[in-house]
This record gives C-alpha cells, structure tokens and sequence, in this order.
C-alpha cells in the first residue's frame, strides 16, 4: 500500500468516523476501488481505528477520566460493603451499606458497562457471518440502507429530558444491542448509538455524549479481534503507510470533532440518513457491476 492511499484512507476514516454513516462501510467501498488486498485492508484498518480512537480519548478526556474514578469508586464501595456484611455476619439488622451508584457518572459508567457487554455479545454472534461474508459489496450497502432506515425513524422521535439518572438498565441494553449490530459493515457504529438513543427518550447531549465514548472501548476491541485475525492469516504489515493513517485520522477527528457534536441533531439525522441511502446504491451497484 502506498503512503497516499493510507492518508486517503485516514481523511474518509477521520470524517465518517465522528458522524452518523458507516466507516468502515467506506473504507471497504475504497478500498474496493484503490485495488487494496484484503488482508493489507484490515491491517491498516486497525490503526485507521487507533486513530479515532485517541481523536475520541482526547475530546472527552475529562468525561472519560470522571467514569474512571467513579469505576474505581464503585469497585470501592462493593469492597466495603462486602467487609461491613462480613463483620456483621451474625448481626444483619446492624448492617449499614453504603450507596455504590451516588452519582450522575456513577450511573453513566454503569450504563456504559451494560451497553459494553451488550455490544460484545451481539457482535460476537453476528461475528461468523461477517467474516463469512467479508469484503461483500452487497452486505457493504445492506449495511448502510439498515443505517439509513434507522436515523430515519429515530428523526421522527420526540424530544425529551431523560439523562443519566433517569436511564434505566433496559435503556443501555437496546443501545449495546443496537450498537452491536455495527459489526456489520455498512452499518454505523455511532449511527446505531444515536438512534437507540433518541428511540429510548435520551436528551440529544446525553445520547451523543454516550455514542461518543462508546466508540473508544468498541472500536479498540473490533482492532484486538482483527489484528488477531490478520496475525493468524498472515497478512502484510507495512509501518509507514499505517501510521500515517492513524495519524491523519487522529488530526482530522480532533479538528472536526468539536463542531460536529453541534450539528448532530435529530433534524440532521435526515440529512445523514439520504447520504448512506447514496451510498447503500453505489455499493449495490459495484457489486452487480
């Protein structure tokens, strides 16, 4: 692969990669067109991802570094309470537990983990049929159609002022389920996220912000299967053409990912959703050519 189609890869991952249409349903479109090999495809895929990944990390690093804390403040309180059950084995009407969720990012780090498992499990199942059918220009615009389908019918919802301590479990569920679904190429990871989002009544702050964050553990788990995928095939390893993308891809979500998050709205849903249809057909129309 040469350098300039590795930056070429990196603009399209760092733009798609922060709205709502499918990246890697692009990528596979473009690498399709620039005669890339599969395995060299997947290669720089996973540092493309990196890319965003630390774009994502860097924007919502103060969110990210509070979750933190209330991880480690969670896992804190269970510990206690476990001594405090402990010491009053024998006396149980003395027991004074202390609160684990007391916070607003207390409940968010909990939901995050829900969707997380969520996401993993149903990615997993779907797993076979993607490596099946991997590369497929038909599944590459099924994808991107299902995308537009959803951010349609999420559009059409109402507004509302449900935020982290009015989500339910059930509410990080549907978004792990939805977001899982991106495992499908064509099929956008954020997209997914936005709509089960909006579908569940979430503010439009709360749910962008949610989408956001998820990517980051999502997209560094999809590199640890593919690189373990590449690994096992043998796949070529070219280290100039890889970073360069990541490194585009990092600078471009960090210069667009700002005002991007202004323009997501349920309005603009509409918007993205006509721009996948576009290239739902274009990928249809590739594979029949």
């Amino acid at each position: 692969m040469a350098v300039w189609q590795a930056i070429l890869l990196g603009l399209v991952q760092g733009i798609t990669g922060i709205v709502p249409v499918s990246s890697s349903g692009h990528l596979n479109l473009l690498s399709r067109i620039l005669g890339i090999q599969d395995s060299v495809s997947y290669m720089i895929l996973i540092f493309l991802h990196l890319g965003t990944v630390l774009g994502v990390f860097y924007a919502f690093k103060n969110d990210i570094i509070r979750m933190l804390f209330a991880f480690f403040g969670i896992f804190r309180q269970l510990l206690e309470n476990a001594v405090e059950w402990r010491k009053t084995f024998h006396d149980p009407e003395n027991v004074r537990y202390k609160k684990v969720i007391n916070s607003n990012y207390s409940k968010f780090t909990v939901l995050m983990l829900v969707s997380l498992g969520t996401a993993f499990v149903t990615a997993l199942i779907l797993r076979p049929m993607c490596n099946a059918l991997s590369g497929s220009l038909l599944l590459n615009g099924m994808g991107f159609l299902f995308t537009a389908l959803l951010l349609i019918v999420c559009s059409f919802t109402p507004s509302s002022l449900k935020g982290p301590k009015d989500t339910k479990i059930s509410d990080a569920l549907v978004i792990g389920l939805f977001v899982g679904f991106s495992a499908v190429p064509g099929i956008s990871m954020l997209g997914m996220g936005i709509a089960a989002g909006y579908l569940c009544g979430l503010t439009r702050k709360f749910i962008i912000k949610y989408a956001y964050i998820m990517t980051i553990p999502v997209l560094l788990g999809g590199s640890v299967f593919e690189a373990g995928s590449v690994t096992a095939e043998g796949g070529s390893f070219q280290l100039l053409p890889c970073l360069a993308g990541m490194a585009v891809s990092a600078v471009i979500v960090l210069l667009l990912i700002g005002t991007v998050r202004k323009h997501i709205t349920i309005r603009s849903c509409r918007l993205f959703a006509g721009y996948s249809i576009c290239m739902g057909i274009l990928s249809v129309i590739l594979y029949l050519a």
